[in-house]
């Protein structure tokens, strides 16, 4: 799997720019298969760092990408979250499948 960080968009489930009052944030993320196709789910886990350190961490499971694939990823959002947030995506995040590289992944 490869994830670039610019394929990723950060918006609020009507499409518009997030803000403390945004109920929910959705994150939005290309992610291609160089490699076999595995037909099975895919993990991916979001680790979000509120401005206070805190990290709400989050998994889902989505399915297979045999090419490229959007994947919209619906995270919950609380004013007491607002401020600078830092997002770590991990593609494959329990590395259930063999890959070359990994360190694409994230």
């Amino acid at each position: 799997y490869h994830v670039d960080p610019s394929s990723l968009t950060i918006s609020n489930t009507n499409g518009r720019q997030v803000n403390s009052l945004s109920e929910a944030i959705q994150l939005k993320l290309v992610i291609k298969n160089f490699g076999r196709a595995e037909n099975h789910p895919l993990r991916v886990r979001v680790n979000r760092t509120l401005a206070d350190n805190n990290v709400l961490t989050y998994d889902s499971l989505f399915n297979p990408v045999f090419y490229q694939d959007t994947i919209h990823f619906i995270l919950p959002n609380t004013p007491s979250q607002a401020g600078t947030n830092q997002f770590e995506i991990l593609i494959d995040a329990d590395d259930e499948v063999k890959e070359l590289r990994e360190d694409n992944n994230r």
